[in-house]
């Protein structure tokens, strides 16, 4: 999964643009692709913004942009009901004017802000959905 946050200062003549990878060990795929088989993609993904919120409140997810050159950092993260685990690439930059002075990046922050987007944008699930869920995380 890719993420991309784009985040403008206000006041400031910049913004910071973070992407986030996840590569997932075989069970995160299969059980990604038996979601995906069953419409249910959109709940994955969220799940996932929330294990990378979880994840990044226990890493030291900070970055300093000292300049426009992209700056990484990278964790693991598990979902403890099931043997899923992702590596995470986290990669970001400054793009627009250089004030001269660094800037400190909260990535916990920015995918705060992601997750309660995507919680805004989905709807409930309904009671086929939630049994076909529940059928697919048994088999994880």
């Amino acid at each position: 999964m890719h993420l991309t946050a784009v985040e403008q200062a206000v006041g400031n003549p910049f913004t910071v643009l973070t992407e986030i990878h996840l590569h997932s060990n075989d069970a995160g795929t299969r059980r990604y692709f038996a979601l995906c088989d069953a419409q249910l993609d959109w709940v994955e993904r969220l799940a996932l913004i929330d294990l990378l919120c979880e994840g990044a409140e226990q890493h030291d997810t900070r970055i300093m942009l000292e300049d426009e050159k992209a700056k990484t950092r990278q964790m693991q993260i598990r979902d403890k009901g099931s043997d899923a685990k992702y590596e995470v690439l986290i990669r970001s930059r400054r793009l627009g004017e250089d004030t001269g002075r660094n800037v400190i990046l909260n990535i916990a922050g920015q995918l705060r802000a992601l997750q309660a987007g995507e919680q805004g944008r989905c709807r409930p699930l309904t009671d086929d959905e939630r049994n076909r869920l529940r059928t697919i995380q048994a088999m994880f």
